[in-house]
């Protein structure tokens, strides 16, 4: 079993199910369960009737849940936005505003103390207030966003680069090329999802 970056979905759904899929700081997680639980992220954020290609903003640090709200966003048509939570509060703030998301999963395990309308945390949502979504970023059916990473910049302000589909394709086919990687090979990124190049 796998997921697709580029369909968004689980793939080579009865192949090696048990395997190890994810190590993470705080737990690590097999296929079939990391499939559960994308899946169960996915409905939540399904319910929220969110416009398709909403930016959502994943906030933790390298915990499981991390991961699994970044594929819950892709298989879902979100744009996932990263944010350490070493990252200064302020900037952050700066990141919610310029991107207009609405919505935060939450993977700390603590209190946000951010202005958001929608906190998605440990399979609850809080409803702070009513979401705005006016200014979502438009949804491309041909080549969606998949995420958007911020750098510091030049300027110190904070920049978002838009990683569509298509690139993400690119690139890991590229990884897959250029480096032969065979079906049992596993890949260390900070995604820390077992990667297997033939199905890219």
């Amino acid at each position: 079993m796998h997921f697709d970056i580029v369909t968004g979905r689980f793939e080579d759904l009865d192949h090696a199910q048990e395997k190890l899929a994810l190590v993470a700081s705080d737990r690590d997680l097999s296929w079939s369960q990391l499939k559960q639980e994308v899946e169960r992220l996915s409905e939540i954020l399904a319910a929220l009737t969110l416009p398709k290609g909403h930016p959502i903003i994943v906030y933790g640090h390298k915990r499981a849940s991390m991961v699994v709200a970044m594929l819950a966003c892709i298989a879902s048509d979100h744009p996932y936005i990263p944010v350490d939570t070493v990252v200064p509060m302020e900037r952050v703030k700066r990141i919610l505003a310029m991107t207009k998301a609405q919505v935060v999963i939450n993977c700390t395990g603590e209190e946000l103390v951010l202005d958001v309308p929608l906190v998605v945390a440990e399979g609850l949502v809080e409803r702070r207030h009513e979401p705005d979504f006016i200014e979502s970023i438009p949804f491309r059916a041909k080549d969606p966003i998949r995420y958007i990473i911020f750098t510091s910049g030049s300027t110190g302000e904070p920049k978002g680069v838009q990683i569509t589909r298509d690139a993400a394709g690119s690139f890991l086919r590229w990884m897959a090329n250029d480096f032969g990687f065979g079906t049992d090979d596993v890949l260390h990124q900070p995604s820390a999802l077992q990667f297997r190049p033939e199905r890219v």
